[in-house]
């Protein structure tokens, strides 16, 4: 099983499914603002998070996310650390 993998608007971070209801690129952005899209680097970085590296640097931390669109890495964090 992948510890990490999006499908559309769901994303399975280490065998729990999260929906992620976020804008499109057609949003308009004084509608959508910042907040509401998953960014490509959110993606990157939960799947880092997901991997033996990132597990071990999250390790006994405490994680504060901020301003971090719909707050996937603080969700795949919360999962893996």
């Amino acid at each position: 099983m992948r510890e990490f993998a999006v499908d559309g608007d769901f994303v399975n971070v280490s065998g729990h499914v999260v929906m992620l209801d976020h804008a499109d690129s057609m949003t308009p952005p004084h509608i959508s603002g910042c907040g509401a899209v998953v960014w490509d680097c959110a993606i990157v970085l939960s799947h880092f998070l997901t991997m033996p590296l990132g597990r071990s640097i999250l390790s006994g931390k405490n994680v504060l996310e901020l301003g971090a669109g719909t707050g996937l890495c603080g969700l795949t964090a919360a999962r893996c650390g």
